[in-house]
């Protein structure tokens, strides 16, 4: 009789050990479709956030457009100087309110991208960009320098995280300082051996930008080296249609040449 008091006494024992692992897994196995169910909302609004900031970008650039048209209208009609600088008006305070919609979503998308249980690997790099372009925009520097850092480091290696590297060499020039922005350049314009002609062409571009950003400030004998480096990178792609248009399309009108024209004639 005490045999069969005991082996129920210990059925009782494992029953209620196993319903209480049973609850823990079932426990764990709710929180951990919850935390999914939660990284694919995040994933979602994220997405939704970066798709409306980017889609502010062409609505801001076509207002600083218009302006631009509207200053050289002035200068050259001033008898409608009057209802320029009231239609110039509208269109700043209408960018001014497209600027600060761009802004707050990146604030947003920001929020989004820290959240706990956000998966980093789940932003790319093309996410990060895009705010860093919107904090510019804003005048928030250290903070694009941030997002332009991320969206580097979330490229694989290839051609467009050799064009972000471009881009944030030239964001550096105009906004943080040239030392900064050379340093970057140098950087995006490093090639592996055996390049392919997409990576190619951005170096092109780059060693372009970068030329007449040296020409610009004045330092024409390395906006011409870095310009026959452009010519030289162009002249090793492996695609004859890509060699033309690289010399018929990107390589036109070196800078160095250009700022000494202007000198000249200035003189």
């Amino acid at each position: 009789m005490q045999t069969v008091v005991d082996f129920f006494s210990h059925y009782k024992e494992v029953s209620a050990f196993a319903f209480s692992i049973g609850a823990l897994v079932f426990s764990v196995v709710a929180y951990f479709q919850k935390s999914k169910e939660t990284v694919r909302t995040l994933r979602s609004q994220l997405a939704d956030t970066i798709m409306k900031l980017m889609a502010l970008n062409p609505q801001i650039t076509e207002l600083n457009d218009q302006i631009d048209k509207l200053a050289t209208l002035r200068s050259e009609k001033p008898s409608e100087a009057k209802d320029a600088e009231n239609e110039n008006r509208r269109l700043r305070s209408l960018r001014s309110s497209y600027s600060e919609q761009r802004l707050a979503l990146a604030q947003m998308a920001v929020f989004l991208m820290g959240h706990e249980e956000m998966n980093q690997r789940l932003i790319s790099n093309v996410e990060y960009a895009a705010v860093a372009d919107a904090f510019n925009g804003a005048g928030e520097i250290e903070n694009s320098q941030v997002y332009w850092e991320k969206a580097i480091n979330a490229s694989q290696m290839g051609p467009y995280k050799t064009k972000l590297k471009g881009q944030y060499a030239d964001f550096l020039a105009r906004r943080v300082g040239f030392d900064k922005a050379k340093e970057m350049y140098k950087r995006a314009v490093l090639l592996p051996d055996d390049p392919s002609d997409a990576l190619l062409w951005e170096v092109i571009y780059i060693y372009a930008r970068w030329s007449r950003m040296e020409a610009g400030a004045g330092h024409l004998d390395d906006a011409e080296a870095l310009w026959k480096k452009a010519i030289d990178t162009c002249d090793t792609m492996k695609s004859e249609k890509r060699r033309q248009d690289g010399h018929q399309n990107v390589l036109v009108d070196p800078p160095a040449k250009t700022a000494s024209r202007l000198k000249a004639e200035s003189g």
